[in-house]
């Protein structure tokens, strides 16, 4: 009998292509597993869009669970840049999946899998109520978000596009309801959104992952990342330019392509503009007259 393993996403219309895009690579270096998938979903999610979803993928690989949700509960939270209020959905997995599901890996829609995750899977996470990966960019460039959420300096701030999680402990920590009240009555406080919360909540009581579970992109630039980035496991796209973003120069962009093919957005054209072209030619320090001369181009049809 083949192993089942119980997945969990979370997008709103914007980022359904990605999770599709996610779940097809996952689903590509797994083909002894068979995978229960719940895809956590704003309520007005087009009925379109979960048809597109579910017709990427072979039925006997997996059963996708598209969960629609209100968002009235949490429509007043912190939301800016690319961050919309799906990112607060994962907070809610306590209540919204059964009570018979014991242990889900949590993926963000941004990520590609590159090989067999079944050691992740099946990783003892002791006491405690998940296992994570440290954020090294906050945790080496930004550690002022730390301190606004009163992390002493000793404890360990990790990266929640990758979560593997002990559902029964979680409920009975009450994580998610806590970190949404953390998230409204600390505002101020809360840099990286749901992120942030769940850390101050958790306080450093998380199994450490190792690196290769979510190779983040500020990794990938580092001197001596090449060894690393060959081993790793979980590609991470971290940050506001993704693989599917014309400026893009992360190395393993075009997996998110190779992915792409096995689902319904098989189709898909990166949209540019010509001030995007400029930019590629003359780098970051594009002259005025450049800018200038390439403003007001729309961007070209995806299709």
């Amino acid at each position: 009998m083949k192993p089942w393993y119980n997945i969990v996403t979370a997008c709103d219309d914007q980022f359904a292509q990605h999770a599709a895009v996610m779940l097809a690579s996952l689903f590509s270096h797994h083909p002894h597993c068979s995978f229960q998938v719940f895809m956590l979903v704003p309520a007005d999610f087009p009925e379109k869009t979960v048809s597109k979803v579910i017709s990427s993928f072979d039925k006997n690989l997996c059963v996708v669970n598209v969960i629609r949700i209100s968002t009235d509960e949490i429509s007043d939270l912190k939301v800016d840049g690319h961050i919309t209020n799906a990112a607060y959905l994962r907070l809610r997995i306590a209540e919204l999946l059964p009570g018979t599901v014991g242990r889900v890996l949590y993926l963000d829609p941004d990520i590609i899998v590159t090989g067999d995750l079944t050691e992740l899977f099946e990783m003892d996470l002791l006491e405690f109520a998940l296992g994570a990966v440290p954020d090294t960019f906050v945790e080496v460039y930004r550690r002022d978000i730390r301190a606004k959420i009163a992390l002493a300096a000793n404890v360990r701030y990790f990266n929640s596009g990758v979560l593997l999680i002990d559902l029964p402990r979680w409920r009975s920590l009450n994580i998610g309801a806590r970190a949404i009240d953390y998230c409204r009555s600390n505002r101020d406080s809360i840099t990286l959104h749901d992120q942030c919360a769940l850390n101050h909540v958790v306080n450093g009581r998380f199994y450490l992952l190792g690196e290769k579970w979510n190779f983040q992109t500020n990794s990938v630039f580092d001197m001596n990342s090449s060894h690393k980035l060959q081993s790793a496991l979980i590609i991470h796209f971290t940050g506001e330019v993704k693989p599917w973003d014309f400026l893009c120069t992360h190395p393993l962009k075009h997996l998110y392509f190779e992915s792409v093919q096995a689902t319904a957005w098989r189709d898909f054209k990166v949209p540019w503009t010509y001030r995007d072209l400029m930019k590629r030619i003359l780098g970051p320090a594009m002259s005025r007259a450049a800018v200038a001369a390439v403003r007001g181009i729309k961007v070209w049809p995806s299709r």
